[in-house]
């Protein structure tokens, strides 16, 4: 962190007219240790829904479904959702231009039974509150996981943190590796995704939408109990 802080000072500085060159873009920056994240099994995400409560129980179909990060799936509006055409709309933070994903048939029943007031937040008591923290989102998922007997396998991370290689983010690489293992190509599970920059999503902003749709279809229905 504080070797790009200096980068980006003497790029400050080199813009200002101040120095001619950056002398901090001569030293290579340590790479930092990345962890992957594990996938959990469709009967793994049976037992997370067991176990989850309230409004808990639609953040895990939507990652599961969907592929959405934790904030995206804790910030669904009902406005963002389209029943009659089928299809669920992200406007990523990390995106300039809004994520759009075929909803899937089995998630696409959940919604229409659960389909009583459709104003305000689809997770309104959840919609509110941070990612992080003892309270946060992500602690109580994790909460959710020991509760359903699922171990957050944690190891070692970059320095002396360590990181849950189980976590929500999970099950957006859930949804990427069942696709993957139906077959589905590359570049319809990224657009069914969504990506991180708005550069690359661009590429599939026309994408066929039926296309796309088939690719969703492939990952397993979840049955609620």
């Amino acid at each position: 962190i504080e070797g790009k802080a200096l980068r980006a000072a003497f790029n400050q500085a080199r813009r200002e007219g101040l120095i001619s060159v950056n002398p901090a873009e001569a030293v290579e920056l340590p790479t930092r240790a990345s962890v992957e994240k594990e996938v959990f099994t469709p009967a793994q995400v049976e037992i997370l829904l067991d176990a989850a409560k309230g409004e808990w129980k639609s953040m895990i179909l939507i990652g599961y479904y969907t592929g959405a990060r934790l904030t995206e799936c804790s910030k669904v509006h009902w406005d963002d959702i389209d029943l009659a055409g089928g299809w669920i709309t992200f406007p990523a933070p990390k995106q300039k231009k809004a994520h759009r994903t075929p909803l899937h048939p089995g998630f696409q029943q959940y919604l229409e039974s659960a389909a009583g007031d459709t104003n305000g937040y689809l997770c309104p008591k959840l919609a509110g509150v941070k990612t992080t923290g003892r309270r946060g989102l992500s602690e109580s998922f994790k909460r959710i996981m020991r509760q359903a007997g699922i171990d957050d396998d944690m190891v070692q991370g970059s320095g002396t943190r360590r990181v849950s290689r189980f976590s929500f983010h999970s099950l957006r690489h859930t949804m990427n590796s069942l696709m993957a293992n139906a077959g589905v190509i590359q570049e319809d599970r990224m657009a069914a995704i969504g990506h991180s920059t708005a550069a690359v999503n661009q590429k599939y902003t026309h994408h066929e939408g039926e296309k796309l749709r088939r690719a969703v279809e492939v990952i397993p229905s979840i049955a609620l109990r």
